[in-house]
């Protein structure tokens, strides 16, 4: 976890509560994402257990995701994963090790696809990298 620069700005609530714009729309936040010479760009979101994306989230996301499938010499991959490190009142116990969590499903081509091997985010990522032969 050497990454985490200050636990207690990491652990501080957001709320969008004050965010809403025309139609209700509220923003929501990505848990995850990278991009390789800007033309492959991997966003991940992290979820406790089998918790859903709202509705609003997962259009979102897919919007995100296709545009760049739409636009010449760029590739998107959304991935879902799960965790089952539930929330406690002392940070330390709580952090989630994104590396460590379960891919549970993904967005590429317009579509999402069940991921139904156990797999681990990073593993998960490498092997696209991999097969994508990006190095």
């Amino acid at each position: 976890m050497s990454n985490i620069r200050n636990l207690k700005n990491l652990t501080q609530p957001k709320s969008f509560d004050g965010m809403n714009f025309i139609r209700g729309i509220k923003p929501t936040d990505i848990d995850g994402y990278f991009e390789i010479s800007n033309k492959l760009f991997i966003f991940f979101e992290l979820k406790y257990k089998d918790s859903p994306m709202t509705n609003a989230q997962k259009a979102g996301f897919e919007r995100l995701c296709d545009v760049f499938d739409e636009t010449k010499n760029k590739e998107a991959i959304f991935i879902i994963a799960k965790h089952d490190v539930p929330s406690t009142d002392d940070s330390r116990d709580c952090i989630i090790d994104v590396s460590k969590c379960e891919v549970v499903r993904y967005r590429k081509n317009k579509k999402w696809t069940p991921h139904n091997k156990a797999e681990t985010l990073k593993d998960f990522i490498d092997r696209y990298l991999k097969h994508q032969k990006i190095r």
